[in-house]
């Protein structure tokens, strides 16, 4: 089952998709993702991995542009995206043969909220309130320049001030009954965030293995670890939790000794994260809330 996007309450947020679909011949959409669902967010689609088939193709569109091939026998956890999408993103696997039964596949994506500067790189309409900051800052100049938009890595190193990063691994029998990974809970004056999971595929398809996650108490994503790549062979994630995250596994066959790991970090709760995401109002904080609304970081 597809991410439900407003799952995600913090942004940004990097979702990676872990999918099986039994594939018939012809077309099978596998993601398509419009401006309805975005509601003025953005996706920034970072990876497509696909289990080699010769037979299967990759057909994939961003916005208006025409639709790319590839065919899915390279398209493995080395190949490069980083595809800008405002109004779609649309995955078809392209089947030529016949019937393909638990065919697994990846693909993972920034979702966030365009910053002014943003929608001046992207010539996206800005409302009189974001004309206003646009001139405040100067912002066309600096994009012009190439001072903004801040890369997305720049922006997180710098709005999110980690405390902690640890790697948690998992080993034990996983049986129908399921299991109870791990809880994390944020300390005083802290949040959390998920960066990424790895997990042992099963023998076959036919496995139901996967990892589900719960984010302050709600059921938030679930992956399939037959589309993983392995205990030892991390997936990124970027999963914002206020208090805590929770992580579980489920199969439908039992399964000796599996192993997966986790990565988190703790990151301060400062007065940036606090308008950020609304703990503080726009009007106790004016000068906060028009830095993240403009896209310069924090001072």
């Amino acid at each position: 089952m597809a991410f439900t996007l407003d799952n995600a309450r913090y942004l940004p947020c990097y979702i990676t998709e872990c999918e099986v679909e039994s594939l018939n011949a012809g077309a099978n959409t596998v993601a398509e993702i419009k401006d309805r669902e975005l509601r003025n967010r953005m996706l920034r689609v970072q990876d497509i991995t696909l289990q080699p088939n010769e037979n299967v193709t990759a057909r994939i569109r961003q916005d208006t542009r025409s639709i790319e091939e590839s065919n899915s026998m390279n398209m493995d956890y080395t190949a490069k995206y980083d595809l800008h999408c405002k109004t779609l993103f649309y995955l078809n696997l392209y089947n030529s043969g016949g019937a393909i039964t638990n065919y697994w596949y990846r693909y993972g994506y920034w979702l966030f909220t365009p910053t002014v500067a943003d929608k001046i790189l992207y010539k996206m309409p800005l409302t009189d309130e974001e004309k206003a900051i646009a001139t405040e800052f100067d912002l066309e100049r600096l994009v012009d320049e190439g001072s903004l938009p801040l890369p997305m890595d720049t922006m997180l190193k710098r709005v999110f001030k980690r405390t902690k990063t640890a790697t948690v691994s998992w080993h034990g029998d996983l049986t129908t009954d399921g299991a109870d990974v791990s809880s994390i809970f944020s300390p005083v004056g802290k949040m959390l965030v998920l960066e990424s999971v790895a997990l042992e595929r099963p023998s076959d398809g036919t496995y139901t293995t996967a990892l589900n996650i719960n984010v302050d108490e709600r059921s938030f994503h679930s992956m399939r670890a037959w589309a993983a790549a392995g205990a030892a062979v991390d997936i990124s994630l970027w999963i914002i939790a206020k208090d805590s995250i929770k992580l579980s596994l489920t199969t439908n066959k039992n399964i000796n000794g599996y192993d997966m790991r986790f990565t988190y970090s703790e990151f301060r709760i400062t007065k940036y994260i606090e308008v950020m995401f609304g703990a503080i109002a726009r009007e106790e904080n004016e000068d906060i809330w028009k830095r993240i609304r403009s896209g310069l970081g924090p001072e």
